[in-house]
């Protein structure tokens, strides 16, 4: 027997789990958009806001991409 925790831990070290970007089944955008979104905010003429609104998501998950918190993979 293991914990729920350890189970957790077996199943991303054999690999049976990704939910990476598009593979997760909550993900809203796409690859794709995701560069486009670090794209538009280096050129320096925009706002997390204006992105956000653009792609449908939240300000902090706007600004969650372009620190590479989240979408670190690509």
């Amino acid at each position: 027997w293991v914990t729920p925790e350890e189970n957790s831990k077996r199943l991303w070290a054999s690999g049976r789990i990704n939910q990476d970007g598009e593979n997760n089944q909550c993900s809203i955008l796409s690859e794709k958009s995701v560069l486009e979104i670090r794209a538009k905010y280096a050129l320096g003429n925009t706002t997390y806001q204006k992105l956000a609104d653009e792609y449908g998501v939240s300000r902090c998950n706007v600004g969650f991409i372009i620190r590479r918190d989240t979408w670190n993979h690509i």
